[in-house]
């Protein structure tokens, strides 16, 4: 998987044309849209350099939104708007919610940003790696890629946020806060737990 991952990241486009392509609204990231405008200069506000407006966007969507899983639960998120402006409207969502609400804030700032699905072993997950149906498994998940410092930083919001709306409440999963554990994720490390499948725009 680590080697996998690695290929993956090596062949996605570096060249001016795919970055603008990163860089449009679409029906998911809608980066023109003056709410998530005024949302992304407000909270990159002051903040100098691309890194630190990535760190930013990153920190207030795990802060500020929920993952529903209620919704996950009931598979109700299938009708659910997960655009980055339902998102941002409904304050929770699934992974595709957390990462098209920051795809869409980063491209607001100038910020070449996309989705990646991938399958994620999680705790229910048996046989890790060492299992063929895992290592053949569709996408269950999605992350972000930014591109910053002229390379692709991996960020893994959904798995930073400490929120959780269950049972019809507002609430957090451990009180800890956000986490930076999956912020700048090195092959190596997100390859424990996550195989990329696809990107998308």
């Amino acid at each position: 998987i680590f080697a996998s991952n690695g290929i993956f990241i090596d062949k996605i486009a570096r060249n001016n044309i795919f970055l603008k392509n990163c860089l449009l609204h679409t029906s998911n990231y809608q980066c023109e849209d003056i709410q998530i405008k005024r949302l992304a200069n407000k909270i990159t506000n002051g903040v100098l350099f691309p890194y630190g407006k990535l760190k930013a966007i990153h920190d207030w969507v795990a802060e500020n939104i929920y993952y529903d899983r209620d919704s996950l639960i009931n598979d109700r998120y299938v009708q659910l708007d997960k655009s980055g402006l339902g998102i941002l409207t409904a304050k929770k969502g699934v992974c595709s919610g957390y990462s098209n609400l920051m795809t869409a804030l980063l491209r607001a700032v100038g910020i070449p940003s996309i989705g990646v699905l991938c399958f994620t072993l999680r705790i229910d997950t048996r046989g890790g790696w060492f299992d063929n149906q895992n290592l053949n498994h569709e996408a269950n998940h999605i992350l972000t890629l930014a591109y910053v410092n002229s390379r692709w930083v991996i960020v893994d919001v959904t798995w930073d946020s400490d929120n959780v709306f269950e049972n019809g409440m507002f609430k957090k999963k451990t009180g800890l806060g956000v986490s930076s554990k999956y912020f700048d994720s090195t092959i190596p490390f997100i390859s424990s737990t996550h195989k990329f499948v696809k990107f998308v725009f």
